[in-house]
């Protein structure tokens, strides 16, 4: 029997679970914000997506239980990573060097 290919089952459910977690965001600093860039919700996940690792770990997978490991671990980088970049969005730094691009 070959084995199934979980990559866009895994891809999916990562994307829709993100934006389920980031409907609405809360941030310990700044309160509750609305999850609203999902242009750069996309980048990460193109970038993760296009990632060794994922596709190591997508191949991988046997089962359903394996993808939906996959998936979870994937998932949380991906809402971790967007939401580290929006809490440095506001820092002087780098809206300095957003202005010089």
């Amino acid at each position: 029997m070959e084995a199934a290919d979980y990559t866009y089952t895994i891809r999916f459910s990562v994307r829709c679970k993100a934006r389920e977690l980031l409907h609405p965001v809360h941030d310990e600093d700044e309160g509750v914000q609305d999850f609203q860039d999902e242009m750069l919700l996309e980048e990460i996940g193109t970038t993760l997506f296009c990632s060794q690792s994922f596709k190591v770990l997508c191949l991988k997978c046997r089962t359903d239980e394996d993808a939906t490991k996959v998936a979870h671990y994937f998932t949380t980088e991906l809402v971790e990573t967007y939401r580290r970049i929006k809490r440095r969005q506001n820092s002087p730094l780098v809206q300095s060097l957003n202005a010089l691009l």
